[in-house]
């Protein structure tokens, strides 16, 4: 996307491309051996050295965030890829906390709903302990 930017000089241009398709080569495993496993060395540039790293990754990513509360078009070409779910607990806390709006608390079920179309012990394959550590 950022590619086919107006505004880009080919300089700029030629460093977004080597990021995406080393970014590609990560994803499609060119850095691995047959154990799927490797050490990826990332270049000293694309990290920044800070005292919050999810500040300044949410500050980078999301620049005016509070300047664009509600508006898809900002939100959509936007995200944060992390190998774990409490990271994207602590990245969504971080941004909720900036978001100049009250707090809703949507409540959940711990049963299945039993629809006449499903069989009668739909709610063995799903118990309450499972249901309750999935997080939406």
């Amino acid at each position: 996307m950022r590619l086919k930017a107006d505004n880009l000089d080919s300089t700029s241009k030629e460093q977004i491309k080597h990021f995406a398709d080393w970014i590609l080569d990560i994803g499609n495993a060119k850095h691995c051996r047959d154990s799927g496993e490797a050490r990826v060395t990332i270049d000293p540039d694309l990290i920044k050295n800070t005292d919050s790293g999810v500040c300044s990754i949410v500050d980078n990513i999301y620049q005016d965030l509070e300047g664009h509360v509600g508006e898809s078009d900002f939100l959509v070409p936007r995200a944060i890829l992390t190998p774990t779910n409490e990271t994207v607990d602590l990245i969504n806390d971080h941004i909720l906390e900036r978001i100049p709006a009250e707090e809703s608390i949507y409540f959940s079920s711990d049963s299945i709903c039993k629809a006449d179309f499903h069989f009668e012990d739909q709610d063995l394959f799903y118990p309450t302990k499972f249901l309750n550590t999935l997080k939406f």
